[in-house]
């Protein structure tokens, strides 16, 4: 890869961590006054919710990550009449499924009232917020297709900033909501009103940065909606296991275990969600990079970016994971009370180990997108996603929340660890002894010594205060950090980041 797509592509990868931090800090700080505002059991409400627009956005189809593909690509060629035609094409198709989903949202309403047994006098309300949240999650769709044609143009800097806009209007919505009692109807009205804001921005500046896009009937085309559907099939295949895996937890919890019993789940599997939204920002940055190689025919950087990517992932998923497995407890201790942690320590370990294996094969993903030769791993992570459900619910009964966790954990960890990289590395044509050696053996000694200062931190010293933890946590990274540029980068990766230094000198 030259030098100007890997500035950009760490460009890329940079700013979308700086969104996604942005969200994951308005939301750390955010949950404590939503725990203590709402109670348990009404907090409880808002996750199952937020787990039901989970579902209702696999009415996307895969359809936003095919205009990424497609955008990308037809941008790499300066083909403009297919950029329009896979914009216009897309925005059709969504037009009529939020159309669809607006229509039956009453019904889907009535079914989650049946189903959460609750005291009746919260079932209206429940009704209403599912509604609201119908016609939020399709003002989203919509503005999918706004957002992936963003993404096909590697202009990750303007979605993270809308991203962060739309964060903080949010949370400011929250908490006035809530202070003036309009409780979670207001909640879902406020997010309503985020998502059209978003999508406003979205197209306003799509127009202003590319004059050249022009969205409209005359630009839909058949060919183009037939290739849109075939990419984004597999694609949607792949997002029903996701929520499955991250989502049916939530609903097995509430049917079993109870409202309350949501908020103990939620808790340590937020943490591990915004862990995995980090990951992610780093992941999606690699998608039109892979499409951008296909196009220009390029294998040989499609397998260099590959093993160079994993191993990037690796160095900045373990610094997470590891934290959290070591520091967890005492963060959770600190952030919500002693009594969380005692309900959440275990979880805690499940998720992040879980983590610990997923992260790194993330970059896989991106490349079987990018390629668009993701059909299998979507085949796959549908069995993942049905052997998830299916051991949480014989799981959950005999063993509560950790039977549910450990569900979604035993067959995780075989698709993780056997399945997606064995696969991967038989479509680059990679060994699997030259995979490990150039990917995980880098950074075994950086992290076991993160976990053996982390692992000090927790049992030693025991913090009991963010004054204390956050400058701990940080020493900690900073020793991992030090010993991953001495152990995980090639002299040539050392070189470029001691001459990025000394230019930064340079100019202050």
């Amino acid at each position: 890869m030259n030098s100007s797509k890997k500035n950009r592509l760490l460009s890329n990868t940079l700013i979308n961590n700086l969104g996604t931090v942005a969200q994951v800090v308005i939301a750390l700080v955010l949950t404590p006054f939503l725990v203590t505002t709402l109670g348990d059991v009404k907090y409880g409400i808002w996750t199952i919710a937020a787990g039901l627009s989970g579902y209702m956005s696999l009415l996307d189809f895969g359809i936003a990550s095919a205009v990424t593909r497609f955008v990308s690509k037809h941008h790499e060629n300066s083909d403009i009449k297919k950029i329009n035609s896979t914009i216009s094409s897309a925005l059709a198709l969504f037009v009529v499924i939020s159309t669809l989903l607006v229509t039956i949202s009453p019904i889907i309403a009535k079914g989650v009232v049946h189903f959460v047994e609750i005291d009746p006098k919260l079932l209206p309300i429940i009704a209403t917020l599912i509604i609201v949240i119908s016609f939020d999650m399709a003002i989203f769709i919509l503005g999918g297709v706004l957002r992936g044609a963003l993404a096909g143009f590697q202009r990750y800097d303007i979605a993270t900033y809308i991203y962060m806009t739309s964060a903080l209007f949010k949370a400011i919505a929250f908490v006035t909501v809530l202070k003036l009692d309009y409780g979670l109807v207001g909640m879902g009205f406020s997010s309503l009103a985020t998502n059209l804001l978003s999508a406003f921005l979205f197209f306003v500046l799509l127009k202003k940065l590319y004059p050249f896009i022009s969205i409209g009937p005359s630009h839909i085309s058949k060919t183009t909606t037939k290739s849109i559907y075939t990419y984004g099939k597999y694609t949607f295949v792949g997002m029903i296991s996701n929520q499955i895996i991250y989502y049916s937890d939530t609903f097995i919890v509430a049917y079993f275990l109870g409202a309350a019993a949501v908020t103990y789940y939620t808790i340590p599997w937020s943490l591990s969600e915004y862990s995995k939204q980090l990951f992610l920002a780093v992941s999606r940055a690699f998608v039109p990079v892979f499409s951008s190689h296909e196009a220009g025919d390029r294998p040989e950087e499609i397998k260099t970016l590959y093993l160079d990517g994993t191993r990037y992932m690796l160095i900045f998923s373990n610094l997470f994971c590891i934290g959290f497995l070591c520091l967890g407890g005492d963060f959770i201790s600190i952030w919500l009370g002693p009594e969380y942690r005692e309900k959440c320590q275990w979880l805690i370990y499940i998720f992040f180990s879980i983590q610990l294996f997923s992260a790194p094969q993330l970059i896989s993903y991106s490349m079987l997108q990018g390629l668009s030769m993701h059909k299998t791993y979507s085949r796959a992570s549908m069995v993942l996603a049905v052997a998830n459900l299916i051991c949480s619910l014989v799981l959950v009964q005999q063993y509560g929340l950790i039977g549910v966790a450990m569900g979604a954990a035993i067959p995780q960890f075989i698709f993780y660890v056997f399945f997606v990289p064995i696969h991967a590395n038989k479509i680059m044509g990679v060994s699997s002894l030259r995979y490990i050696s150039t990917t995980f053996i880098k950074v075994a000694v950086p992290s076991a010594a993160l976990a053996a200062c982390c692992t000090y931190v927790s049992l030693q010293i025991q913090p009991e205060s963010f004054l204390v933890l956050i400058p701990l946590a940080a020493i900690c990274a900073t020793i991992y950090l030090l010993l991953c540029y001495v152990f995980s980068l090639s002299t040539k990766e050392r070189e470029k980041i001691k001459s990025m230094i000394g230019k930064q000198e340079i100019t202050n």
